[in-house]
C-alpha cells in the first residue's frame, strides 16, 4: 500500500516538473516572439513619426470623376495624410523580420562557432538583418532610392532563404527541414511585399517634395484639416453644378 502511494507521490511529482518545464518554455517562446514585436513597433512608431510629414507634403495629382458630359470633372483630393498602408505595412515588417533574424542567426552563430558553414550563413543572415532593417527606414523615410533599394534587399532576402533551404537539404537532418522551411516562406513573403510596396507607389517616391507656401508654415495638423476642407468644397461645388446645368 504504501508503495502504491509512493509511486503516486512521485508520478504527481514527475508530472508537476514536466508541467512546469513546458509552462517555462511556453513563456520562453512567447517572450522570443513578443520582445522583437514590441522593439520594432516602437521603432516603427518613431520613424513613421517623425518622417510623416516627408508623406504630408506630397501634392496628389487630379483625379477625373464621372462618366457624362456634364458630370465630368477634375478634384484635387489634396495631401496624403501618411504613408500608403502598403508602405506602412512593408516597413513594419521590415522592422520586425529585421530583429528576429539579427536574434535568432546570433545565436545560431553563437551556439554552433564549430561549424563554418552555419557560422557563415549566419554572418550573412546578419547583413541581411540590417539591410532589411534600412529598406524598412527608406520606406518611411520616402527616400528617392528607396525602390531600387527596396528591391536589391528584397532578391538578397530571397537568395539568402535559398541558401538556408540549400544548406538544410545538404546537412541531410531532418530536424533543419522545419524551421528552414518556415524561415524560407517567411523571408519570401516579406520580399514580396516590399516589392509590391516600391512598385505600387515607385512614382510616391521619386515626386519631389512640395512647393506649396504653407507647406513649411503651418503645422501638419492643420495642414491636413485645411486640404480636406479644401477638397470637400470643392467635391460640393462641382455636385452642385452638375444639378444645375442642362441635361445634367
Amino acid at each position: 500500500m504504501r508503495s502504491t502511494v509512493r509511486a503516486l507521490g512521485t508520478s504527481k511529482s514527475v508530472y508537476t516538473v514536466l508541467a512546469a518545464a513546458f509552462g517555462l518554455l511556453g513563456v520562453f517562446v512567447i517572450m522570443l516572439i513578443l520582445l522583437p514585436l514590441t522593439a520594432s513597433a516602437i521603432a516603427y512608431g518613431v520613424v513613421e513619426t517623425r518622417y510623416r510629414r516627408a508623406w504630408t507634403a506630397l501634392t496628389l495629382p487630379a483625379q477625373r470623376i464621372g462618366g457624362g458630359p456634364y458630370r465630368g470633372g477634375e478634384v484635387v483630393p489634396g495631401r496624403l495624410l501618411q504613408a500608403p498602408l502598403l508602405v506602412r505595412a512593408a516597413g513594419l515588417g521590415c522592422f520586425y523580420w529585421s530583429w528576429l533574424c539579427l536574434a535568432g542567426w546570433v545565436g545560431i552563430g553563437l551556439k554552433f562557432s564549430d561549424r563554418g558553414e552555419l557560422v557563415a550563413l549566419a554572418a550573412a543572415g546578419v547583413l541581411v538583418a540590417v539591410a532589411t532593417w534600412r529598406t524598412g527606414v527608406h520606406l518611411l523615410r520616402r527616400r528617392g532610392h528607396a525602390v531600387r533599394f527596396g528591391r536589391r534587399v528584397a532578391a538578397t532576402v530571397a537568395l539568402h532563404a535559398a541558401l538556408v533551404l540549400l544548406l538544410a537539404a545538404t546537412l541531410g537532418d531532418a530536424s533543419w527541414s522545419g524551421p528552414a522551411g518556415a524561415f524560407a516562406a517567411l523571408s519570401l513573403a516579406l520580399a514580396w511585399l516590399v516589392v509590391a510596396a516600391t512598385r505600387r507607389h515607385a512614382p510616391l517616391f521619386a515626386a519631389g517634395p512640395s512647393r506649396s507656401a504653407d507647406a513649411g508654415v503651418l503645422p501638419a495638423w492643420l495642414a491636413r484639416a485645411l486640404s480636406r476642407r479644401q477638397a470637400q468644397r470643392r467635391a460640393n461645388l462641382l455636385v452642385s453644378a452638375s444639378h444645375t446645368m442642362p441635361g445634367a
